[in-house]
């Protein structure tokens, strides 16, 4: 099987101060230096290229990048009825759950 599996993220837009923030980083003197170092680090698409880049646009960006870079055709495909299943029972189990959200 040729299969090209992507995993990550790809920020169109971020505000890395927020994103620290949000984390709820434990120390201050340990969250200013994280603030600084993802503002060095952390970037976003918008950022990069200095103009606002819709979800169409990037996601068009990114199969003509697979496709050129990898001399293929991508195919896209079906979610698989287990994988309906398990997002399903992922979202009312453990990811829509007060313990999920405020466990930090």
């Amino acid at each position: 099987m040729n299969v090209v599996h992507q995993h990550g993220t790809v920020l169109r837009e971020v505000d890395p101060s927020l994103m620290f923030k949000v984390l709820k980083v434990p120390s201050e003197k340990i969250r200013d230096k994280m603030i600084k170092s993802a503002e060095e680090r952390v970037t976003s698409v918008n950022r990069f290229l200095k103009r606002e880049v819709g979800f169409e646009e990037l996601k068009e960006a990114l199969i003509n990048g697979f496709r050129e870079s990898f001399e293929i055709e991508p195919v896209p495909g079906e979610n698989h009825e287990f994988e309906e299943q398990l997002a399903v029972k992922l979202k009312t189990e453990k990811y829509a759950t007060r313990e999920w959200d405020f466990k930090r």
